[in-house]
């Protein structure tokens, strides 16, 4: 229960009781998209703009010698 807390939620436009799942999703230009990469935010040790910096310099930081499309992520 650590992680419980009250959370804005984009889908539901509003604050939601619920763990803070930060997700990073690829979109290809046909509409086909996947999960990259997700981390749980704990508000008490982490700064949300912080952790999706990280997360989103780890991905960029991948091989970049194949483009990234939906059959190379499943």
């Amino acid at each position: 229960m650590a992680f419980v807390g009250h959370f804005w939620s984009g889908k539901h436009h509003g604050v939601v009781k619920g763990i803070n799942l930060i997700t990073l999703y690829y979109t290809d230009p046909h509409g086909h998209h996947q999960p990259l990469d997700y981390r749980i935010y704990d508000k008490a040790e982490q700064d949300q703009k912080r952790l999706f910096s990280e997360m989103l310099m780890e991905v960029l930081a991948w091989d970049s010698s194949q483009p990234l499309s939906p059959a190379i992520l499943v």
